[in-house]
């Protein structure tokens, strides 16, 4: 994986999200469990919870849609945080840091839509979702945290 575009994808996120709070995270793991087992001790190491059964497997496709909706839009209101187009740019390139090969996981709904939705919250926060990327000897973290 190249480090250096790692750190400019990260880093692009985290100052372009200016509404809640985002954690972007891209480090080695090792392959010690079962997907959701190393997604939980992941999360726990940064101080989230675990959610066990609770994850919810998607594909690439809504991995994608979802990370473009949180990107471009805040949880709470549904108000513009960045341009549509640069949503779509940096969700694509966290995206691809990753092999064709990796699994998705979110903590809820969110990607159909904000009708209905319903999660397992990982924070504190009111609104929190994202995607959690399991790579055979990579993790990676892309969340995003609202209040109402």
């Amino acid at each position: 994986m190249d480090e250096a575009l790692v750190l400019r994808v990260v880093q692009a996120i985290q100052a372009e999200r200016t509404a809640g709070e985002t954690t972007v995270v891209v480090q080695p793991w090792p392959r010690n469990d079962t997907p959701t087992g190393r997604a939980d001790a992941f999360v726990a190491s940064l101080g989230l919870n675990a959610l066990g059964t609770g994850w919810r497997v998607v594909d690439r496709s809504r991995a994608d849609r979802l990370l473009f909706n949180v990107l471009h839009k805040d949880l709470a209101y549904g108000s513009v945080v960045m341009p549509a187009a640069r949503a779509d740019e940096l969700a694509r390139a966290w995206l691809d840091l990753f092999p064709p090969q990796a699994l998705f996981f979110t903590n809820g709904t969110f990607h159909n839509g904000s009708s209905g939705a319903s999660w397992s919250p990982i924070t504190h926060a009111t609104f929190d979702t994202g995607v959690l990327v399991v790579a055979p000897d990579t993790l990676g973290l892309c969340w995003v945290q609202d209040e109402d």
